[in-house]
Formats: C-alpha cells, structure tokens, sequence
C-alpha cells in the first residue's frame, strides 16, 4: 500500500538582511500538507568552531577566563531567535505565557537576547548587591526605568514591533537585546540549539531566524501535518 504522506527535500532561499550570517548552511525536510490539521517545526542552530566577536565583547569578564569556546558557543544558541513571520494565534488557542524576565545580575543583563511578541510585558529584576538603571533610547520603545537596588523590580509592555536595545547607565559594559515581533509563533532554542514550535497552520510559511550579531535570515517553508525538520549552521 502506498502511504498518503509524501516527504520531499526542498531548495531554500535566504534574504540577508542586517549582518550575514557566517558559514551558512541549513537543510529542510518537510511534508505535504494535509488540509485542516496543524503542523510542528523542530530543528537545531549550531555554532561550530572559532566564534568570532562580532563589535564589544557581549561577555565581559567571561570570554578567555572562566568559560570555553564551547560554553560561548551555547550562549550564543540561546540568543538566536527564531519566528514565522506576521502569523498569531487565535483567541482559544490557550493561555497567554507567563511574562518573561530580563534579570541584573553579575554586571549583565541575562539572558541577553529576549524575542517576544507584541503586547508582551517584560520584567526586569534586580538581583545585584548595587543598584542598576535599565533604559533605552530606542524608536520602537524609549524608556528609563530609574536606579533601583537588590531585590526590586520593574515592567515595561512593549506594544510596537522592532528592536530595543537595552543598557544601563550605571555600568556601561551592561547590554540587551528585546526583538519584538508580530507573531506569537516564536521560541529561542535552548543551550544545545534546539528548538520547537508547535501548532503550525499548514501551508506556506516564512521563517525567519535573528541573531544581534550576525543578522538576519528568510526561509520560505511548507507546513503540513509532519514536522517540519529545520538545521542551520553559523
């Protein structure tokens, strides 16, 4: 018997915008669709060899010292951002997440990168023995929180998409990144490089993928009811 799912290898096409990336290389697997059913994106970003510093060191005090070129190379994965282009989920498709943090602590701001969709409220606590002040001159969100000490908080909504950069006045070398973007399909992949985003709409989709120092990419995909296989390499 001849089964109904069928699997092809597609060609992809990337648009570079901002930075190139480096040492590009990815595959796709994906299946036909199946009308009325949702599908799954699953993949890895891997960094291999050297990693090369893109502008100030992101990681001061760290690079050289207390951790190895494979730690920097995990850190890396974690700030990689990974979405499906101007695509939300209905009102019934469950819960909102909880609000994600942007902590103070150790002169840095952890995690570095946050992507987040629009209407999304971000808290940033401060768990140094100092006081920071968290602010940005950015156009998508301008803001200044005010020197707070160990153990307060505060909150900013970001309602606009863009990019926001993050720092603090107190300790020039503190810096962030919060990638806004129209979409609730958005994830960052864990310590290893992978990822899933699940609940897919089937049919053709641009998934986008962003790193603050190499740039972004465009993958034009085709989503069905199998998972989708996505790798890249910087």
């Amino acid at each position: 018997m001849i089964s109904r799912i069928r699997q092809k290898t597609i060609d992809v096409q990337s648009l570079s915008r901002n930075l190139p990336l480096l040492g590009l290389g990815c595959a796709l697997v994906c299946a036909w669709p199946v009308p009325g059913q949702a599908g799954r994106i699953e993949g890895r970003i891997h960094f291999a060899g050297r990693v090369v510093e893109a502008g100030p060191n992101p990681y001061p005090g760290r690079i050289g010292s207390d951790l190895a070129t494979e730690e920097i190379a995990d850190l890396r994965a974690r700030e990689v951002a990974v979405y499906l282009r101007g695509l939300r989920r209905s009102a019934d498709d469950g819960a909102a997440p909880d609000d994600p943090e942007m902590r103070q602590r150790s002169l840095r701001f952890e995690p570095r990168v946050l992507a987040i969709p629009v209407k999304t409220t971000i808290t940033f606590p401060n768990l140094d023995p100092v006081f920071h002040n968290v602010f940005s001159y950015s156009k998508t969100r301008r803001f200044d929180l005010g020197r707070y000490g160990k153990g307060k908080s505060k909150s900013i909504t970001f309602d606009d998409p863009g990019l926001v950069e993050v720092f603090c006045d107190v300790h020039s070398s503190m810096q962030a990144f919060i990638l806004i973007v129209d979409s609730d399909f958005v994830t960052q992949p864990g310590g290893d490089g992978t990822f899933v985003i699940d609940g897919v709409p089937e049919g053709p989709q641009t998934l986008v993928v962003w790193h603050p120092d190499y740039g972004e990419q465009e993958f034009s995909i085709q989503v069905g009811a199998e998972t989708v296989r996505f790798d890249l390499s910087f």
